[in-house]
């Protein structure tokens, strides 16, 4: 819908227009790039809702192993856009966050939103329709965005009669095919890998592949230092540590004993080793059950009878 119209005429008409085109692409880009990211989702009209500036959510929050390796491809692919035109390569790149839950995979995809300044748009296979649907949302993405699929597994489970509106087919389309967005990131989460599809994550599709899992002893005590700052970079010692909690579950014990250090170590400990117990218990459990099964199976068969 036009608003206001306007004619230029004239021998220098076309001097003026194009100066004016100049001036407006001008200015659309210095409001880009001065304007904060925002976090979309789409609605049930089949388009993305403008929902707020994304948290400001920067590398510096997180404390993550894959960090610099993560850092480094973004950087890479940012600095390669001529690189990829000159070539007639589609500039886009894929990334697989997997790991457990409460690892901080949505945190990481807003980080990568304010340190690249794209806007990022959270998509909800499960909530679409149809094939249609999805090719719209994907057609109404601008250059430069950021595309969030979480929890991909839930929505396609190796094609085992997919769980959604949308076909296996057609989001192989939307990720590098005919509908595929230019200029773009795509993120793909997921807690349960093994799960997903080879075809959806190939080469093209998914280009790396980076794993947040529970964080090791030394990524504990890194974020406790961070979030005490404090210099002793050692104050949780735990023996033979299974790597058995959640950065949330760290994070939630750092904000219950925020003024209080040596209560979070405390708390923190003893999740950890009411975990372990029961870690141990469903492992006994387990070889118990089994040794059950294979006497059954040994009586059943002849080999051994029981009186």
């Amino acid at each position: 819908m036009f608003y206001d119209s306007y004619t230029i005429s004239g021998w220098r008409a076309e001097k003026s227009i194009k100066s004016l085109l100049e001036e407006m692409v001008d200015f659309n880009e210095r409001f880009i790039s001065e304007r904060r990211p925002y976090q979309y989702t789409q609605n049930s009209h089949v388009c993305w809702d403008e929902e707020r500036e994304i948290p400001e959510k920067n590398f510096s929050h997180l404390v993550l192993e894959c960090e610099e390796r993560l850092v480094k491809d973004i950087d890479n692919f940012l600095a390669d856009e001529q690189w990829y035109q000159e070539r007639g390569i589609l500039y886009k790149r894929g990334y697989l966050f997997s790991g457990e839950a409460g690892n901080g995979k949505t945190s990481l995809c807003f980080a990568i939103g304010n340190y690249v300044g794209w806007s990022v748009h959270f998509l909800s296979l499960n909530d679409i329709n149809n094939d249609t649907d999805l090719f719209s949302l994907f057609g109404q993405l601008g250059q430069r965005s950021i595309v969030v699929l979480e929890d991909v597994d839930a929505a396609f489970n190796k094609r085992d009669g997919e769980q959604t509106g949308v076909s296996f087919s057609a989001l192989l389309n939307c990720l590098d095919g005919a509908f595929s967005a230019e200029k773009s990131i795509t993120i793909l989460t997921t807690n349960h890998p093994e799960k997903i599809d080879p075809a959806l994550i190939r080469r093209g599709r998914v280009d790396c592949h980076v794993e947040i899992n529970n964080p090791s002893l030394e990524m504990i005590n890194k974020y406790i230092t961070k979030f005490y700052t404090i210099q002793n970079k050692k104050v949780l010692e735990i023996e033979d540590f299974k790597n058995n909690i959640s950065m949330a579950d760290i994070q939630n014990h750092c904000l219950d004993y925020r003024a209080d250090l040596q209560g979070c170590v405390v708390a923190i400990k003893k999740e950890i080793k009411v975990r372990d117990s029961a870690l141990k218990n469903r492992g006994l459990a387990h070889e118990a059950k089994f040794a059950d099964r294979n006497q059954e199976d040994l009586t059943e068969s002849g080999i051994c009878k029981t009186h």
